[in-house]
């Protein structure tokens, strides 16, 4: 999709002072991991006096939550952020050809060596325009199912052409501009390989996601005590599995556990996780808090729980183990390796709600059990630090 025809120069390597990186995104909204991640390393970066920009498509807007702008608050004024009005739509006839005019004034004004794409409208709108002398780098946060491979069979929806029609463009796109992948799990890079061509798939490399460490020094330990407090954050939506805790919590209280669960989020699933507390008489024990800051509730927690069926990553274990916050989580594909099961807290590979409240108690009824789990998260979380982490970006930025 080079929509002026131009071709990129990529084996030009270039010194840390020459590098103007450009990330593009889909949204900045408050909760999501990929957000967060692209947050932390314009920061970091700028701290390091690199040149770094965001474009956003679409302003924050969801499901009309107060804190859903947290980001673009932070970022407003920021010198290098752009909401271009753009249309990437298309049509599967290519009458309705994107309209990136604005994007390519954005480029012609910041002039980037690196535009760096996140989640699948930032794939489709950095590819719009292929600008030259620029290295481009694609981040699979998760497995994009529209570049997944594609099996004829059953009834095809509008949707599955669409989906068929934009990777196509995307990999022609890809080749043209010799893209890069970086995959932030080892589900995420075996997905990469899968579906990218052979001649693309050794240009995918793993770095896991990190967080700013720095964030989360100096939180005094919380020893357990009842009313034991239970946190976990993520949008209201089937793959987060909400609904999962909450009969967790169901049962603890029928065993006359003084438990007290906070939900950081908000989404969809909101009514019906709210119909739910309130069946088995809940109000008091789960609390819906929507898009609020994390790190209050995080120094307050004895214990983080995750009931993710699937999780690209994991990012929110991360912050909780940053916290000296022991987890007790599901497996959720993406998330293995962050959580030492039996270490900094337990990693069960079947969602049962007998099972999961009873490592819940193991951990809190034994105050020795609870600090030893503490310090090894504190452990376990030094190496998924920001900072180590932008060396490493840098590096591949630069071809090493």
């Amino acid at each position: 999709m080079d929509l002026k025809g131009r071709k990129s120069n990529h084996q030009m390597k270039r010194s840390i002072d020459e590098l103007r990186i450009l990330f593009v995104t889909r949204t900045m909204h408050f909760g999501g991991g990929a957000e967060r991640l692209i947050f932390d390393c314009y920061n970091e970066l700028k701290k390091r006096n690199i040149t770094c920009g965001i474009v956003i498509l679409e302003k924050s807007d969801i499901y009309g939550v107060e804190n859903g702008d947290f980001f673009e608050k932070k970022l407003a004024l920021e010198p290098h952020i752009y909401y271009p009005n753009v249309d990437i739509s298309l049509s599967l006839s290519g009458k309705n050809f994107p309209d990136v005019s604005e994007y390519e004034n954005v480029l012609k004004t910041f002039k980037p060596t690196v535009i760096h794409s996140h989640m699948f409208l930032g794939e489709l709108l950095a590819r719009s325009i292929l600008w030259p002398n620029v290295k481009y780098f694609s981040h699979f946060h998760d497995n994009m199912h529209q570049l997944r491979n594609w099996e004829w069979k059953g009834k095809l929806q509008k949707t599955d052409m669409t989906d068929f029609y934009e990777k196509k463009i995307l990999l022609s796109a890809y080749k043209k501009c010799n893209n890069q992948f970086i995959a932030i799990s080892t589900d995420s890079m075996r997905y990469a390989k899968k579906v990218l061509p052979q001649k693309l798939k050794n240009k995918v490399v793993l770095l896991p996601n990190a967080v700013d460490l720095s964030l989360f020094s100096d939180i005094p330990y919380c020893a357990p005590e009842q009313p034991f407090r239970l946190v976990n954050i993520g949008s209201y939506v089937d793959k987060k599995n909400q609904s999962f805790l909450i009969d967790v919590i169901d049962k603890l209280t029928n065993e006359g556990i003084d438990v007290q669960l906070d939900l950081l989020g908000d989404g969809p699933n909101r009514p019906a996780l709210q119909q739910l507390i309130d069946k088995k008489n809940l109000q008091h024990k789960v609390t819906l808090h929507g898009y609020v800051e994390a790190l209050p509730h995080l120094k307050q927690a004895h214990l983080y729980v995750h009931a993710a069926n699937y999780e690209p990553f994991g990012l929110v274990l991360i912050e909780a183990m940053a916290a000296g916050v022991p987890v007790v989580c599901l497996d959720g594909i993406g998330n293995r390796g962050i959580v030492k099961d039996g270490h900094s807290g337990f990693f069960l590979r079947k969602p049962k709600v007998d099972l999961f409240a009873n490592k819940i108690t193991e951990i809190l009824s034994d105050p020795i059990t609870h600090k030893a789990f503490h310090l090894n998260a504190l452990e376990d979380s030094k190496k998924y630090g920001i900072k180590n982490y932008i060396d490493r970006l840098i590096d591949i930025y630069q071809g090493q």
